[in-house]
Protein backbone atom coordinates (compact mmCIF):
# COMPACT_ATOMS: atom_id res chain seq x y z
CA UNK A 1 0.00 0.00 0.00
CA UNK A 2 1.24 3.47 -0.83
CA UNK A 3 1.09 6.15 1.83
CA UNK A 4 0.58 9.87 1.38
CA UNK A 5 1.61 12.32 4.12
CA UNK A 6 -1.31 14.58 4.97
CA UNK A 7 -1.53 17.43 7.45
CA UNK A 8 -4.76 17.56 9.45
CA UNK A 9 -5.09 20.23 12.14
CA UNK A 10 -1.30 20.62 12.09
CA UNK A 11 -0.65 16.87 12.57
CA UNK A 12 1.15 14.76 10.02
CA UNK A 13 -0.95 11.78 9.01
CA UNK A 14 0.28 9.09 6.65
CA UNK A 15 -2.84 7.99 4.84
CA UNK A 16 -3.16 5.08 2.42
CA UNK A 17 -3.79 6.39 -1.11
CA UNK A 18 -4.86 3.07 -2.63
CA UNK A 19 -5.99 -0.31 -1.39
CA UNK A 20 -5.31 -3.18 -3.74
CA UNK A 21 -6.24 -6.80 -3.38
CA UNK A 22 -4.80 -10.07 -4.57
CA UNK A 23 -7.88 -10.61 -6.71
CA UNK A 24 -7.63 -7.16 -8.27
CA UNK A 25 -3.98 -7.75 -9.14
CA UNK A 26 -4.51 -11.22 -10.48
CA UNK A 27 -7.51 -10.15 -12.55
CA UNK A 28 -5.44 -7.32 -14.08
CA UNK A 29 -2.81 -9.81 -15.18
CA UNK A 30 -5.45 -12.17 -16.46
CA UNK A 31 -7.20 -9.42 -18.42
CA UNK A 32 -3.96 -8.54 -20.21
CA UNK A 33 -3.53 -12.16 -21.24
CA UNK A 34 -7.15 -12.31 -22.33
CA UNK A 35 -6.80 -9.21 -24.50
CA UNK A 36 -3.71 -10.68 -26.16
CA UNK A 37 -5.49 -13.95 -26.75
CA UNK A 38 -8.28 -12.14 -28.60
CA UNK A 39 -5.82 -11.20 -31.37
CA UNK A 40 -5.07 -14.89 -32.00
CA UNK A 41 -7.29 -17.51 -33.64
CA UNK A 42 -9.95 -18.73 -31.25
CA UNK A 43 -9.22 -22.06 -29.64
CA UNK A 44 -11.98 -24.65 -29.36
CA UNK A 45 -12.18 -24.11 -25.60
CA UNK A 46 -13.14 -20.46 -26.17
CA UNK A 47 -16.47 -21.54 -27.65
CA UNK A 48 -17.13 -24.47 -25.38
CA UNK A 49 -20.45 -24.39 -23.49
CA UNK A 50 -18.74 -23.74 -20.15
CA UNK A 51 -17.08 -20.57 -21.44
CA UNK A 52 -19.83 -18.97 -23.52
CA UNK A 53 -21.07 -16.77 -20.67
CA UNK A 54 -17.63 -15.39 -19.72
CA UNK A 55 -17.50 -11.75 -20.77
CA UNK A 56 -14.52 -10.47 -22.80
CA UNK A 57 -12.46 -7.70 -21.22
CA UNK A 58 -10.85 -5.01 -23.34
CA UNK A 59 -8.33 -2.72 -21.59
CA UNK A 60 -10.01 0.57 -20.77
CA UNK A 61 -13.47 -0.71 -21.60
CA UNK A 62 -16.17 1.58 -20.29
CA UNK A 63 -19.23 -0.61 -20.88
CA UNK A 64 -20.01 -2.78 -17.85
CA UNK A 65 -21.03 -6.41 -18.38
CA UNK A 66 -24.70 -7.09 -19.04
CA UNK A 67 -25.11 -9.09 -15.83
CA UNK A 68 -22.55 -7.60 -13.40
CA UNK A 69 -21.22 -9.37 -10.36
CA UNK A 70 -23.67 -9.31 -7.47
CA UNK A 71 -23.09 -8.00 -3.97
CA UNK A 72 -23.30 -11.57 -2.62
CA UNK A 73 -20.62 -12.74 -5.06
CA UNK A 74 -18.43 -9.75 -4.20
CA UNK A 75 -18.83 -10.50 -0.50
CA UNK A 76 -17.83 -14.14 -0.96
CA UNK A 77 -14.80 -13.19 -3.07
CA UNK A 78 -13.58 -10.75 -0.44
CA UNK A 79 -14.28 -13.25 2.35
CA UNK A 80 -12.19 -15.88 0.55
CA UNK A 81 -9.43 -13.30 0.19
CA UNK A 82 -9.62 -12.48 3.91
CA UNK A 83 -9.86 -8.90 2.69
CA UNK A 84 -11.25 -7.26 5.84
CA UNK A 85 -8.63 -8.85 8.08
CA UNK A 86 -5.87 -7.66 5.74
CA UNK A 87 -7.22 -4.12 5.58
CA UNK A 88 -7.74 -3.94 9.35
CA UNK A 89 -4.12 -5.00 9.80
CA UNK A 90 -2.96 -2.34 7.34
CA UNK A 91 -4.93 0.37 9.15
CA UNK A 92 -3.50 -0.75 12.49
CA UNK A 93 0.02 -0.40 11.09
CA UNK A 94 -0.81 3.03 9.69
CA UNK A 95 -2.22 4.20 13.02
CA UNK A 96 0.83 2.89 14.84
CA UNK A 97 3.10 4.85 12.46
CA UNK A 98 1.10 8.01 13.06
CA UNK A 99 1.16 7.58 16.83
CA UNK A 100 4.95 7.74 16.62
CA UNK A 101 4.93 10.63 14.14
CA UNK A 102 2.46 12.68 16.18
CA UNK A 103 2.71 11.57 19.84
CA UNK A 104 0.84 14.69 21.01
CA UNK A 105 -2.46 13.50 19.51
CA UNK A 106 -4.75 12.17 22.28
CA UNK A 107 -5.26 8.43 22.41
CA UNK A 108 -9.02 8.72 22.05
CA UNK A 109 -8.50 10.22 18.57
CA UNK A 110 -6.73 7.08 17.42
CA UNK A 111 -9.39 4.95 19.07
CA UNK A 112 -12.01 6.81 17.06
CA UNK A 113 -10.01 6.40 13.85
CA UNK A 114 -9.59 2.67 14.44
CA UNK A 115 -13.27 2.26 15.24
CA UNK A 116 -14.37 4.16 12.15
CA UNK A 117 -12.16 2.32 9.67
CA UNK A 118 -13.04 -1.04 11.25
CA UNK A 119 -16.67 -0.37 10.39
CA UNK A 120 -16.04 -0.13 6.64
CA UNK A 121 -18.28 -2.49 4.68
CA UNK A 122 -15.79 -3.47 1.98
CA UNK A 123 -18.15 -5.61 -0.17
CA UNK A 124 -20.64 -2.75 -0.47
CA UNK A 125 -17.78 -0.35 -1.19
CA UNK A 126 -16.12 -2.58 -3.80
CA UNK A 127 -19.13 -4.06 -5.59
CA UNK A 128 -19.74 -1.06 -7.90
CA UNK A 129 -16.08 -1.17 -8.92
CA UNK A 130 -16.06 -4.93 -9.54
CA UNK A 131 -19.36 -4.59 -11.42
CA UNK A 132 -17.70 -2.41 -14.04
CA UNK A 133 -15.46 -5.28 -15.09
CA UNK A 134 -16.83 -8.63 -13.89
CA UNK A 135 -20.04 -10.40 -14.83
CA UNK A 136 -21.91 -12.87 -12.67
CA UNK A 137 -20.51 -15.64 -14.86
CA UNK A 138 -16.96 -14.33 -14.35
CA UNK A 139 -17.46 -14.26 -10.58
CA UNK A 140 -18.99 -17.74 -10.57
CA UNK A 141 -15.95 -19.17 -12.38
CA UNK A 142 -13.55 -17.33 -10.07
CA UNK A 143 -15.38 -18.49 -6.96
CA UNK A 144 -15.42 -22.05 -8.25
CA UNK A 145 -11.63 -21.98 -8.41
CA UNK A 146 -10.99 -20.00 -5.22
CA UNK A 147 -13.05 -22.47 -3.19
CA UNK A 148 -10.62 -25.26 -4.11
CA UNK A 149 -7.43 -25.93 -2.11
CA UNK A 150 -5.35 -24.71 -5.06
CA UNK A 151 -7.41 -21.51 -5.32
CA UNK A 152 -7.02 -20.83 -1.61
CA UNK A 153 -3.25 -21.26 -1.92
CA UNK A 154 -3.20 -18.80 -4.83
CA UNK A 155 -5.03 -16.19 -2.76
CA UNK A 156 -2.77 -16.72 0.26
CA UNK A 157 0.40 -16.59 -1.85
CA UNK A 158 -0.50 -13.63 -4.05
CA UNK A 159 0.45 -10.70 -1.75
CA UNK A 160 4.02 -11.89 -0.92
CA UNK A 161 4.42 -13.27 -4.45
CA UNK A 162 3.57 -9.90 -6.00
CA UNK A 163 5.76 -8.04 -3.52
CA UNK A 164 8.81 -10.18 -4.26
CA UNK A 165 8.17 -10.03 -8.01
CA UNK A 166 8.06 -6.23 -8.03
CA UNK A 167 11.23 -6.03 -5.89
CA UNK A 168 13.07 -8.43 -8.21
CA UNK A 169 12.02 -6.48 -11.32
CA UNK A 170 13.13 -3.17 -9.78
CA UNK A 171 16.49 -4.60 -8.71
CA UNK A 172 17.11 -6.04 -12.17
CA UNK A 173 16.12 -2.75 -13.81
CA UNK A 174 18.56 -0.78 -11.63
CA UNK A 175 21.34 -3.25 -12.40
CA UNK A 176 20.80 -3.06 -16.17
CA UNK A 177 20.54 0.73 -15.98
CA UNK A 178 23.91 0.97 -14.21
CA UNK A 179 25.46 -1.37 -16.78
CA UNK A 180 24.19 0.80 -19.64
CA UNK A 181 25.64 3.95 -18.01
CA UNK A 182 29.02 2.28 -17.50
CA UNK A 183 29.05 1.07 -21.10
CA UNK A 184 28.55 4.59 -22.41
CA UNK A 185 30.55 6.43 -19.73
CA UNK A 186 33.30 7.79 -22.10
CA UNK A 187 30.60 8.98 -24.51
CA UNK A 188 28.61 10.60 -21.71
CA UNK A 189 31.65 12.36 -20.23
CA UNK A 190 32.73 13.67 -23.65
CA UNK A 191 29.24 14.98 -24.33
CA UNK A 192 29.16 16.58 -20.89
CA UNK A 193 32.48 18.38 -21.42
CA UNK A 194 31.36 19.59 -24.84
CA UNK A 195 28.10 20.91 -23.41
CA UNK A 196 29.89 22.72 -20.58
CA UNK A 197 32.35 24.26 -23.04
CA UNK A 198 29.48 25.52 -25.19
CA UNK A 199 27.51 26.74 -22.17
CA UNK A 200 30.03 28.31 -19.77
CA UNK A 201 28.65 29.42 -16.41
CA UNK A 202 27.73 33.09 -16.14
CA UNK A 203 29.92 35.34 -14.02
CA UNK A 204 28.56 36.11 -10.59
CA UNK A 205 27.46 39.73 -10.07
CA UNK A 206 30.36 41.95 -9.01
CA UNK A 207 33.08 39.61 -10.30
CA UNK A 208 34.98 39.72 -13.52
CA UNK A 209 34.96 36.03 -14.30
CA UNK A 210 33.09 32.89 -13.57
CA UNK A 211 34.47 30.36 -11.16
CA UNK A 212 35.69 27.24 -12.97
CA UNK A 213 33.62 24.17 -12.38
CA UNK A 214 34.66 20.58 -12.52
CA UNK A 215 32.47 18.35 -14.67
CA UNK A 216 30.73 15.67 -12.72
CA UNK A 217 30.13 12.31 -14.26
CA UNK A 218 27.16 10.09 -13.60
CA UNK A 219 27.86 7.25 -11.22
CA UNK A 220 24.60 5.42 -11.15
CA UNK A 221 21.65 4.97 -13.42
CA UNK A 222 18.42 6.65 -12.50
CA UNK A 223 16.04 4.26 -10.82
CA UNK A 224 13.23 3.26 -13.18
CA UNK A 225 9.82 4.55 -12.26
CA UNK A 226 7.60 1.54 -11.65
CA UNK A 227 3.82 1.81 -11.01
CA UNK A 228 3.23 0.78 -7.37
CA UNK A 229 1.47 -2.24 -7.02
CA UNK A 230 -0.90 -3.05 -4.32
CA UNK A 231 2.15 -4.87 -3.35
CA UNK A 232 3.95 -1.93 -1.75
CA UNK A 233 1.34 -2.21 0.85
CA UNK A 234 2.68 -3.71 4.12
CA UNK A 235 3.01 -7.44 3.67
CA UNK A 236 -0.20 -9.29 4.37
Amino acid sequence: MKFVPTVICGALLVLPCAASSAFAQSSTTSSGAAAKAQTQPSAPAATSPSNRNISPLTPGQSTPPKDPITLAQTRELLDLMNYKKIEDSNWSQMISMNRQAAPFIPEDVWTDVQSNVSSIDYPTLMQPIYAKYLSQADAAKALEFYRTPAGKRVLQSMPPLLGESVAAAQQKGRQLGREAIEKHRPEIEAAQKKYQAEHPPKAAPGTGSAAPTEPSSPSTAPAPSTPPPATTKPQR
